[in-house]
């Protein structure tokens, strides 16, 4: 700044003097200029370079800090930062040879790390923690030839460049005074596969505490709100899935299900693999297999559930269902027994496949249904239980021996949830291990006035069944 200033100073006249417009004559003006004069010229455009050059530096300074320093506000401290783009950490990244990690069994709830000792609310016990583990490149890939790796947000990590760039990026925990390196939580899934070569283990969702809110990032949202996720009961593991479909997939969705020129318009309910009717299931339902907008829910559906390759061998066509004034759906299982017979093998455990997750995404205004809930009648859960009176119109309209009346109780008095419309919920049918959960029992609340559409999503942990040839 000083050269141009006193360059400024010194050669202002003689720079007023010969400005001139064309390029011969502004060459022959610095040859023919005083000895100061180019030397102010090469000191003006040395300082501008310079000065060009720090703020380009102090940009990328300020870049990284919010990459280290960006935190949540205080009530989003649950939701994950995402991934901080390479250029911003780049140089950083490039000198950390170690990442500190917690590793956790698939779908574990979120645990504290060694050294922090938490007790549980009553005071009496201190919480469980896992080891943290310092790894280098070596660490990494030796676990990663047995394990497939994940972060607490379903992002598979496939090398240790990319553990490093996202351990820096969510700015966690660091230890050892100057010593410092970044902490990340790690999910491992087993490598198991079928003979097709698909994985038969995928990633769940960690449970958190209940009311947990967590934004589900690297998934197409249909709306201008984020989709996220929220824990609604850890046994069985259910969340409410907010934002999932817009309201014009929620209008094409009941019209296909009502067109006629729909191969699989909407009729009586049936059950199981034969497709029998049964009395406890008093609905009528829709399959909509091949359009755009159930082919963009399935995909969704799919990054969702962090399931790494789209594969329409993995899930059934979306069901839309409609439960008039008096129709429910008495609690049952997603899932098939493994004792199911045929040549299909049911049992993951055994390298077989069964329906795993199921996705039921809620197309009414709750304000104009009451009743429909969505309920878990052997939830041992005790989040969103409620003691809410039975609605007097509930006692006229069954049997009080009827199925749907006992099944209003659980409705009531035990895990239920009322999704608004646009929205989902998500439970697991299956433990991690491929185990089925017989807690995942679930069911569809008597409604009591309107009706309630839906449209149901279900997801194999491998090629469903009569796939498994193709």
């Amino acid at each position: 700044f000083i050269f141009v200033a006193t360059g400024r100073r010194m050669g202002k006249k003689s720079r007023r003097e010969s400005r001139v417009s064309s390029k011969s004559e502004t060459i022959r003006k610095f040859s023919g200029t005083t000895t100061w004069g180019r030397f102010e010229t090469i000191f003006s455009i040395s300082s501008i370079l310079t000065v060009m050059v720090g703020l380009l530096l102090a940009k990328q300074k300020r870049g990284l800090n919010s990459a280290m320093h960006n935190v949540t506000k205080k009530n989003d401290t649950n939701k994950p930062l995402g991934f901080v783009p390479f250029d911003s950490v780049g140089s950083y990244v490039r000198g950390i040879s170690s990442v500190k990690v917690t590793l956790h069994s698939n779908g574990d709830e979120m645990t504290y790390s060694s050294g922090t000792d938490y007790s549980d609310e009553d005071g009496s016990s201190p919480r469980a923690f896992l080891p943290s583990l310092e790894w280098d490149e070596y660490d990494f890939n030796e676990n990663f030839a047995e394990w497939r790796l994940f972060s607490d947000q379903g992002e598979s990590i496939r090398s240790f460049h990319q553990l490093q760039q996202l351990a820096v990026s969510q700015d966690n925990h660091y230890y050892g005074g100057d010593y410092r390196v970044p902490s990340l939580n790690l999910y491992r899934v087993p490598r198991t596969t079928n003979t097709k070569g698909q994985f038969i283990h995928h990633f769940f969702w960690p449970t958190r505490p209940i009311g947990d809110i967590v934004t589900v990032h690297g998934i197409d949202t249909p709306t201008d709100q984020p989709i996220e996720l929220e824990m609604v009961s850890s046994t069985p593991r259910v969340f409410h899935v907010h934002n999932f479909v817009s309201e014009a997939e929620v209008d094409q969705l009941t019209k296909r299900a009502l067109d006629p020129k729909n191969p699989y318009s909407v009729r009586s309910s049936t059950t199981g693999i034969h497709g029998y009717r049964s009395s406890t299931r008093t609905s009528d339902n829709a399959f909509d297999i091949d359009s755009p907008i159930s082919l963009a829910i399935k995909h969704r559906t799919f990054q969702l559930l962090r399931v790494e390759d789209y594969d329409e061998t993995m899930a059934d066509g979306v069901q839309i269902v409609r439960f008039k004034a008096g129709q429910a759906y008495a609690g049952h299982h997603d899932w098939y027994p493994v004792n199911t017979g045929g040549a299909h093998n049911w049992d993951p455990r055994e390298g077989g496949s069964n329906r795993y997750a199921t996705l039921v995404i809620y197309l009414s205004d709750r304000d104009s249904v009451e009743g429909g809930q969505i309920v878990f009648p052997s939830a041992s859960s005790q989040s969103e239980r409620q003691k809410k009176d039975i609605p007097p119109s509930a006692n006229r309209m069954f049997n009080p021996r009827s199925w749907e009346r006992a099944l209003l109780t659980h409705c009531y008095h035990g895990l239920s949830v009322s999704p608004k419309r646009g929205s989902a919920v998500l439970y697991y049918t299956q433990h991690p291990d491929g185990t089925l959960d017989n807690e995942s029992l679930s069911g569809d609340c008597p409604v009591l006035d309107g009706v309630k559409w839906t449209a149901n999503m279900w997801v194999w942990n491998a090629c469903r069944l009569g796939m498994c040839d193709r």
